[in-house]
Order: C-alpha cells, then sequence, then structure tokens
C-alpha cells in the first residue's frame, strides 16, 4: 500500500524520468531564454500530468482506493495533486514580466529592443 507522499512523488518523478528521456533538456546556446523554454516546458509538463492523476482520482477507482488504504487518503492525495497542478504552471509565469526589468540590470538580459527582435 502507497503512502501519500510516496505516490506524490512518484506523480512528479515518473513524468519527469520520462521527458529527460524523451527530450533532453540541454538547450544548444546557454542563454537565459534557452533555460527559460526548458523550464517552461517541464513545468507544463508536471501540472498536467499532476492534473491528469488528479483527474482520475475523481473518478474514484475501486483499484487505486484499496491501493491507498481508503477513500479519505484518496480525497487528500487528489487535493494535493490539485494544489501541485497549478502551482507548477503558474511558478515559471512571472519570469517573461521580469526579462526587461532585474535581469537586464544583472546582464542576463539585453536592452528591450534586441528581445523584441526574434
Amino acid at each position: 500500500m502507497f503512502p501519500i507522499k510516496l505516490a506524490l512523488w512518484l506523480s512528479v518523478l515518473a513524468p519527469s524520468v520520462l521527458w529527460l528521456f524523451a527530450d533532453p533538456p540541454m538547450p544548444h546556446s546557454l542563454t537565459f531564454f534557452s533555460f527559460r523554454v526548458v523550464s517552461v516546458q517541464y513545468t507544463g509538463i508536471i501540472g498536467i500530468a499532476m492534473m491528469s492523476l488528479g483527474l482520475l482520482l475523481a473518478t474514484r477507482p475501486f483499484w487505486l482506493e484499496n491501493l491507498l488504504n481508503g477513500l479519505d487518503k484518496m480525497y487528500c492525495l487528489h487535493k494535493w495533486l490539485g494544489i501541485g497542478g497549478l502551482f507548477c504552471p503558474s511558478s515559471i509565469g512571472g519570469w517573461p514580466k521580469e526579462q526587461n526589468g532585474w535581469l537586464a540590470g544583472a546582464g542576463w538580459t539585453g536592452p528591450r529592443g534586441i528581445l523584441n527582435q526574434r
């Protein structure tokens, strides 16, 4: 029988390992924007995986109820998957707003005119 913490960590680690094998995350150029693209993809994958597992738990499958030691534990895991599935993709959302603020002051990005040219 899985404890809730183990099931929650497996819901993060399993998609992470699959993502690493499917698409190696090392960008070609070592710039801030290349790492931002990789981190946006990663947090999106983790968020989708957590929400998908939460949807599976919402259907109350009997075999998962037995595996997680009861319906109350399954509801608790459903709650934490929902919180994690919301937090992961939204945690990276503030980065595009800051690309001309403190990042430019630190020398990681260029001035505004250079950033908008692609």
